[in-house]
């Protein structure tokens, strides 16, 4: 599982690396390449080929007719890319994703159990103090839905 929250610096070519930490779950439990796709909060996502095909499959067997499904396959699903490490632990994000995310040279990769989030560091930092605002909010929603 991804834990942990992680400043880096995406280089001139649209490299990042994965923090050891997340590389190291990665190695062990799962391939050593990522598949990177837009998420609906203007950021990246990316999951261990195992996670994206359990991903997949859940959305193949959706009505593919419902426009909230055509939705998610048009935005998530059909700009992925896989995205291997190279020798040094990093991965190429692709110049489309990197425009999507406005990804700049500092940013956050968050572990999220079965997922990394990559965010542009100052838009992070936003929706990181949007969150500390609704926080009670939050806690509520979150115990009504039984966490």
């Amino acid at each position: 599982m991804f834990f942990g929250e992680y400043r880096h610096t995406l280089d001139p070519k649209g490299r990042v690396s994965i923090p050891g930490k997340l590389r190291e779950v990665l190695v062990n439990r799962y391939q050593e390449v990522l598949m990177v796709t837009k998420d609906f909060d203007q950021c990246l996502v990316t999951y261990p080929l195992e996670e994206w095909s359990r991903i997949l499959e859940k959305a193949k067997a959706l009505p593919m007719t419902h426009p909230r499904v055509k939705s998610f396959n048009r935005h998530v699903i059909a700009p992925a890319m896989e995205c291997p490490l190279d020798k040094q632990g990093r991965i190429l994000i692709p110049p489309s994703l990197r425009t999507y995310a406005k990804l700049n040279k500092e940013v956050v990769l968050l572990g999220m159990d079965y997922k990394i989030e990559i965010w542009d560091y100052k838009r992070w930092k936003e929706k990181e103090e949007q969150i500390n605002q609704s926080a009670e909010e939050i806690s509520s929603d979150l115990a009504s839905l039984g966490l």
